[in-house]
């Protein structure tokens, strides 16, 4: 009797451990829309900002066991440094965007302990991302938004919803359920009139579906769409117009790319210009040394960011930091093609950062980008992760 209690005591504690730990980790994705929801409810984003701190205080305690606390200081002292060089470096509201990075970068470390339930933490995020919408909807009194972050803030919601598809269900209701919310994600995405989270969500479903790669007749088709993809991608101003004049005004990013296309920026929206502009401006030893840490941000506050990862990498760290990401890159796409099917999350947190910062955001203010880097990182150690523990703590329950 005493074992029986004793073993559903551990299967709870195993239960309450995966909802947690899910919750904390969907609060992170989805910390731009847990933003939109407090400043709706509130009209400030500070109680999130607080929510925030007192989860990574939870997470701390909760899971201390598999925490290291030593790895925890060095870390801080490094994150820390690194945010005052940036601070001292920067305009003020950038100095504010430093301090928060030092909560956020935390904050990711923390949660990179969590043990959760994949299926657990895509419902967290399916459910928190679409009550955003609907109050966001709600609050500006219509049903499509084509503003910038409206697109980047359903971006989360599709790649959820996607990977919710790819779940095996016998309940036809369930996966009725699934379609349904993939199709409503998907229609505000593509409405949305921002161009990036549109090419994010396919180079996602490109990402998904790489380890096909490893059975040669199934890597020749994937080859042959990627090819036709890239051959779309290269002539995609005529292909645009004729859209555009078949079906004008019915797909906001379309319209949105045909309307710099006919203007003077350009299809890249000033990007191209702004590269350009900067290989022109810094050396190649600036490259490879790098200029400063937020040193580009601070003197060019109207362009704000490099709109490209790898040169923010270079003028900030120089080759170090290149070498870095590219490093993060390549353990990625090895994981992918090496391990087995609970590598999907980290699909979804390397479309959300990596492949976002390649054209746009600043990977100082990207949540997502942090939590990649420490997932990856402890992955690489083969420290035990929380899918390990997961099945560790299973097993005995099993056992018992």
């Amino acid at each position: 009797m005493q074992k029986i209690l004793l073993s559903n005591l551990s299967k709870n504690r195993v239960y309450l451990k995966e909802l947690v730990g899910s919750f904390l980790v969907s609060m992170f994705i989805l910390s731009q829309n847990f933003f939109g929801i407090s400043e709706i409810l509130f009209g400030t984003t500070l109680p999130f900002k607080i929510l925030l701190v007192v989860g990574t205080f939870i997470a701390f305690f909760y899971f201390d066991k598999h925490f290291n606390i030593k790895q925890f200081a060095i870390f801080f002292v490094v994150l820390t440094f690194f945010g005052i060089t940036y601070i001292f470096n920067s305009t003020s509201s950038l100095a504010d965007s430093a301090l928060a990075f030092l909560v956020y970068g935390c904050s990711a470390f923390v949660f990179s302990f969590c043990t959760f339930n994949e299926l657990w933490l895509y419902r967290f995020s399916v459910i928190f991302g679409f009550l955003w919408l609907a109050l966001y909807l709600l609050d500006n009194k219509m049903f499509i938004n084509s503003t910038f972050l409206f697109g980047y803030k359903v971006l989360p919601i599709f790649l959820v919803t996607f990977l919710l598809l790819t779940y095996k269900t016998r309940s036809k209701l369930l996966l009725i359920v699934r379609i349904l919310t993939f199709s409503v994600a998907t229609f505000f995405l593509i409405t949305s009139g921002s161009r990036g989270p549109v090419f994010c969500g396919i180079a996602f479903i490109f990402i998904h579906f790489l380890p096909v790669l490893k059975k040669w007749k199934t890597a020749i088709i994937y080859i042959s769409v990627l090819t036709v993809f890239i051959v779309l991608l290269i002539n995609v101003v005529p292909i645009v117009t004729w859209i555009y004049n078949i079906f004008p005004n019915k797909f906001s990013f379309i319209d949105k790319t045909y309307s710099l296309v006919v203007s003077e920026k350009g299809i890249s929206n000033g990007r191209f210009e702004i590269i350009k502009s900067i290989f022109q401006e810094y050396t190649f030893k600036d490259f490879i040394t790098g200029s400063g840490v937020g040193e580009y941000s601070s003197t060019h506050p109207a362009e704000g960011y490099s709109h490209n990862l790898f040169i923010s990498a270079a003028l900030d760290f120089g080759l170090v930091g290149v070498l870095f990401v590219a490093y993060i890159i390549v353990l990625f796409v090895f994981n992918l093609l090496t391990h087995d099917e609970h590598y999907r999350y980290l699909e979804l947190l390397f479309t959300l950062s990596i492949v976002t910062l390649f054209f746009s955001m600043n990977y100082w203010k990207l949540f997502t980008f942090w939590l990649l880097i420490f997932y990856m990182l402890w992955y690489c150690k083969s420290i035990r992760t929380s899918f390990d523990l997961l099945k560790m703590e299973r097993k005995s329950l099993c056992l018992q």
